[in-house]
């Protein structure tokens, strides 16, 4: 089935040159209880920390933009962002600078580590995710030689990048796949990567969503009818309360992954642990 099946969407071509920086496939490790663990968190972008499927796509993107002559990346998102944490420690690892765009208001631990690394932060009043975003692409666009990484890395890129990493991990094995879901966008990607799979051995997909809507994004990247292929079902608590830090061996950011947990239930689950944002939070000489 097609991708983008928003009405009027053409998606953007690919970035090129990323595949020359893909990293390698996750670990899977299974635990006593017989559910397996894609442990993105041991996928690192660099020295720094930067870690997990969103920083996958990341470390691919700018890198590859640094080959083309880039030296430097714009964003924008919330004051709490592991997207902008991400970014920060891999422009660190590849000496790019970074301006990052988001709402007005005091600092935050994350903010304070764009800060402490010398980054620049502009903030936007009132602060809308739409006006953010503008802000940010303006920026970068102002600069012949800035990048600039849309929210939740929405674009062509970061689904086709974690799709590849799914194919590798063989997913056909599993029976069903559980992950946090934020942006949709590593949904998406994981749901490309099960079209490859025939249908009778495809794995069903439970998406536990946390914070804001994905389903613009899912209809605009995933394959169509994406709301067939996947079950989303709400997180327990709120987007601030935590969830676990750990399953099994596995570090989960309490935010996202780690609001999975309470939903294993069976044998042939496949845990895809996207990430933990306190391992990038942590200093890394």
């Amino acid at each position: 089935m097609g991708m983008g099946n928003t009405f009027g969407f053409k998606p953007p071509p690919l970035s090129p040159g990323w595949e020359e920086f893909l990293l390698p496939a996750p670990v899977i490790e299974r635990n006593r209880s017989g559910v397996s663990i894609a442990r993105e968190e041991l996928s690192l972008a660099g020295d720094r920390g930067a870690n997990g499927t969103k920083a996958r796509a990341l470390w691919a993107l700018a890198c590859a933009a640094q080959k083309r002559g880039f030296r430097g990346i714009c964003s924008a998102g919330g004051r709490i962002s592991t997207q902008s944490l991400m970014i920060c420690r891999i422009a660190q690892c590849l000496g790019m600078d970074f301006e990052y765009h988001c709402p007005r208001g005091s600092p935050t631990e994350m903010m304070e580590i764009l800060i402490k690394a010398g980054f620049v932060i502009k903030q936007c009043h009132p602060g809308y995710s739409n006006q953010c975003r503008k802000m940010g692409r303006v920026a970068a666009e102002e600069r012949e030689d800035w990048l600039f990484i849309d929210t939740g890395v929405e674009g062509p890129d970061m689904p086709e990048i974690v799709k590849r990493a799914a194919i590798q991990a063989d997913l056909a094995r599993f029976r069903r796949i559980v992950l946090p879901v934020g942006s949709g966008m590593t949904l998406s990607g994981i749901m490309r990567a099960c079209e490859e799979i025939p249908e009778e051995d495809r794995p069903k997909i439970l998406g536990i969503q946390i914070g804001g809507n994905p389903r613009t994004r899912l209809k605009r990247w995933a394959p169509s009818p994406w709301n067939r292929k996947v079950r989303l079902v709400d997180a327990k608590g709120s987007f601030y309360s935590n969830g676990d830090t750990r399953f099994g061996s596995a570090i989960c950011d309490p935010t996202y992954s780690g609001k999975c947990i309470p939903f294993f239930n069976k044998t042939g689950d496949l845990f895809w642990n996207s990430g933990c944002r306190q391992i990038a939070m942590m200093e890394h000489q």
